[in-house]
């Protein structure tokens, strides 16, 4: 059976989210979502990162300006047992808040 797991964050300003552990059900397959609160925000960069132990970070997949509010980016073979959110570049206007969406699966 494939496990899943659908993370999301809320972003006002740049910052990396805390470390979620999934050893229980490791993941090696990420999707990332980037989409603006009522509108695209201007400007920034979602990396997905992942690890093995909650404290060295691997970039799996980048979700910036160029890719484009609302489109998912796919990362494939990226076994790990911990990931995180890190943003940076966030310019909002004129959207109110960016929202980072990430899934999972075994």
């Amino acid at each position: 059976m494939t496990n899943s797991k659908i993370y999301s964050e809320r972003f006002i300003s740049n910052g990396v989210t805390p470390a979620i552990n999934i050893s229980a059900k490791p993941c090696s397959k990420w999707a990332i979502l980037v989409r603006g609160s009522g509108m695209a925000a201007t400007a920034w960069q979602a990396d997905l990162e992942v690890g093995l132990n909650g404290s060295s970070w691997t970039s799996v997949a980048t979700h910036n300006t160029a890719t484009g509010d609302g489109v998912t980016v796919f990362a494939v073979d990226k076994p790990a047992t911990f990931y995180r959110i890190n943003l940076t570049g966030l310019t909002l206007a004129p959207a109110g808040a960016l929202y980072v969406y990430v899934l999972g699966m075994s």
